[in-house]
């Protein structure tokens, strides 16, 4: 279920679409940074760390913040981000295409995973944060379906 309070800092629910636009290798390193800052913030269970790369206006500022408060005490986790790859830029924001395993370091019944998430980031005075996004994959490392 933790991997559930990641994937909900990483993402959300719904892309808008507008015209592609171009973005600087600036920001692509910045976006990559706050997923990079955002998954060290939650492997330390630093909550309100994660919360903050989490756009203000976002829906799921409330919802990841409630749930990651119990959910971080049941338990450990190693999160290895794999992979962020930048997607359409527009209007609305950048879409980052996200691989990250998660493997139970201690805690209840957890299947270790590797999830493919689409997340939309969006710029705000304080820089690039996430706002929404979606779990496109779910890969169990065990091989069991």
């Amino acid at each position: 279920m933790k991997n559930v309070i990641l994937a909900l800092l990483l993402t959300g629910s719904v892309f808008s679409t507008a015209s592609a636009q171009t973005i600087s290798p600036q920001d692509e390193l910045d976006i990559k940074t706050v997923f990079e800052n955002s998954i060290r913030a939650v492997q330390a269970e630093d909550v309100s760390t994660a919360l903050g790369y989490i756009h203000p206006s976002s829906p799921l500022r409330e919802q990841a913040g409630q749930l990651s408060r119990s959910l971080l005490e049941a338990y450990d986790f190693q999160h290895e981000l794999e992979a962020v790859d930048l997607g359409t830029a527009s209007a609305e924001g950048v879409e980052a295409r996200v691989t990250l395993t998660t493997r139970k370091v201690n805690g209840p019944d957890f299947r270790d995973r590797r999830l493919r998430l689409m997340s939309l980031m969006r710029k705000t005075d304080e820089g690039w944060k996430i706002y929404t996004g979606r779990i496109e994959k779910i890969e169990y490392l065990d091989g069991k379906k």
